[in-house]
C-alpha cells in the first residue's frame, strides 16, 4: 500500500527488507531507543525475522515515510481489530528532517490510511518523559491516560 500526500512531497511505502538498514539506524538511535518498549539494539537479522513473523499474521501494517523521496519516518499499525474498529499505532520521525507542520501532515495521512481500513480508534503509548510526543498528541486532540 502506498499513500501520497500530494502538495507536501510525502509518500508512505510498505516496509520491505531494503529498509532494514535504515530502520536499524533509526531504532537504535539513543533519541528513539529510550522511548521503546524493548530497548535492545536490533540488527538486520532480527528485523528480517520480525518481518517474516508479522507478514505471516497478515494483519499488522508498517510504513516508511518519505518526503521528496528521502525517508524520514516509520509508522506501525498493530493489533488491528476490525470488530472494534481500533488498532495501536507507533511512530518515529527523524526530527532533523521535520519542519513545523510536517509532523501534523504525517498524522493526517495516517488518518487517511486508517479510514481506508475502517479504523476509528487509534491507541498509542507515549512515555511520560516524551514531551514532544505528548504535545503532538494534545494537538491532535488525543486523550491521555496514566
Amino acid at each position: 500500500m502506498e499513500v501520497n500526500g500530494k502538495g507536501f512531497g510525502l509518500e508512505f511505502k510498505s516496509v520491505s527488507p531494503e529498509h532494514f538498514e535504515l530502520i536499524c539506524k533509526w531504532r537504535n538511535d539513543s533519541r528513539v531507543l529510550k522511548y521503546m518498549d524493548d530497548t535492545r539494539v536490533v540488527n538486520i537479522k532480527v528485523l528480517n525475522a520480525w518481518l517474516n513473523r508479522v507478514n505471516k499474521l497478515n494483519k499488522d501494517k508498517f510504513f516508511i515515510v518519505y518526503r521528496d523521496n528521502v525517508p524520514f519516518g516509520f509508522l506501525s499499525f498493530t493489533k488491528i481489530n476490525c470488530e472494534k474498529n481500533e488498532c495501536f499505532c507507533g511512530t518515529f520521525l527523524d526530527t532533523e528532517k521535520l519542519n513545523g507542520g510536517l509532523a501534523l501532515v504525517v498524522f493526517l495521512l495516517r488518518e487517511k490510511i486508517l479510514n481506508s481500513m475502517e479504523i476509528n480508534v487509534i491507541k498509542t503509548q507515549v512515555r511520560k518523559n516524551n514531551m514532544r510526543s505528548i504535545r503532538l498528541q494534545e494537538k491532535l486532540r488525543g486523550e491521555l491516560f496514566n
